[in-house]
């Protein structure tokens, strides 16, 4: 049987693979998530930084994706 802190960092990371095929990728959903494990003492610092910056970097990757497609999707509607 996992233990909740164990239970916890699941969790998480899956909400960050949640985000990096979101059509809306936000990191409001699972900054909650990483603080209220880090305020019951799930997470240590530096677990709680580690995935922050982990959780940050899909959304961001995320977004340039969909930018990049609509860019896309844009330019093939303007070619004659």
């Amino acid at each position: 049987m996992q233990c909740r802190a164990e239970i916890a960092v699941q969790v998480i990371r899956d909400e960050v693979e949640c985000q990096r095929r979101a059509d809306w990728p936000s990191i409001n959903p699972g900054v909650g998530m990483i603080r209220m494990a880090y305020a019951l003492g799930l997470l240590g610092d530096l677990q709680e930084i580690v995935l922050t910056r982990s959780l940050i970097e899909a959304v961001r990757d995320r977004r340039n994706e969909l930018r990049h497609q609509r860019h896309l999707t844009l330019i093939q509607g303007c070619e004659p």
